[in-house]
């Protein structure tokens, strides 16, 4: 999905997208408008504009394909530069602290690169994660995980560090009582060493990362063309970007099909992996 119908759906829906999203009458800027327009051949800029209704925007903010920077360049409220660091792989803007008021017309315009993942924005849903992870392992490829303090019924996000960014692997559902909860969540291993993190979706992290070492065999693959398919030694999580960045397959699987993908150069994520392709 392009990121400008991505974000017209956050901020134009009226039905709840989440538990933890209120209605429309809630959100962030209300009767706004998105526009996306390219201003050079490197970067691209989205707006978002309307009136501001008090809450903040969560925006995902992963490094670009091709070195380890971050994909937002800039963002200006109001045409103004913000000075918040957002530098992170996720970050909340609040735009209470950019002498905004509930009321006021506002613009956001967020400047990325054009080569780096999609981003995702989400609005704040005012409700506040308070659960405390006590601790966290890994046990027969399993990462096992305590919490306390819980208040809100909230979705634990797991995710896994590859190819140079934080990967979404899976949810559980949060017990959302103060007591310890005990969760657990299946982690399918890549070769060497391996980094996972939970979180829960509000803007607080709640982990940190936790490593291990693994003995699963590097997977390597092959491009046939007779069938047109790469096949993999291995079953493995995989992902495949076209040469302007757009994701063009992923999943899970030992052999893919690219008959339906035009001849040209693609990025291929797999394992723990990067590899060009010229198909």
């Amino acid at each position: 999905m392009k990121i400008q119908n991505y974000i017209a759906i956050l901020f134009l829906v009226t039905s709840l997208i989440k538990a933890q999203i209120k209605p429309w009458d809630k959100n962030t800027i209300k009767t706004g408008s998105v526009h996306n327009t390219e201003q050079t051949p490197l970067i691209k800029k989205t707006e978002l504009s309307g009136i501001y209704q008090g809450k903040g925007l969560f925006m995902h903010n992963p490094t670009n394909m091709n070195s380890d920077s971050f994909c937002i360049y800039k963002i200006l409220v109001n045409s103004a530069q913000i000075t918040d660091n957002i530098k992170f792989s996720a970050f909340k803007l609040d735009l209470g602290t950019q002498n905004i008021k509930k009321g006021d017309t506002v613009k956001v315009e967020i400047f990325y690169k054009n080569d780096c993942y999609p981003l995702t924005i989400h609005i704040d849903s005012g409700i506040i994660s308070t659960a405390k992870i006590v601790s966290m392992n890994i046990s027969d490829r399993k990462l096992n995980w305590q919490t306390n303090n819980e208040r809100n019924k909230l979705v634990f996000e797991i995710e896994q560090y590859r190819w140079n960014k934080w990967v979404k692997i899976g949810e559980v559902d949060g017990v959302g009582t103060p007591q310890n909860n005990q969760y657990s969540f299946y982690a399918i291993p890549y070769s060497g060493e391996n980094k996972m993190r939970v979180k829960q979706i509000s803007e607080v992290y709640l982990s940190s990362s936790i490593k291990w070492k693994s003995t699963q065999p590097e997977v390597k693959f092959t491009i046939q063309k007779h069938p047109k398919e790469i096949q993999f030694t291995e079953q493995t999580m995989y992902e495949i970007f076209d040469s302007s960045g757009g994701l063009v397959k992923k999943g899970w699987a030992q052999t893919i099909s690219y008959d339906n993908l035009p001849k040209g150069i693609y990025t291929l994520n797999y394992d723990n992996f990067t590899a060009e392709l010229k198909l």
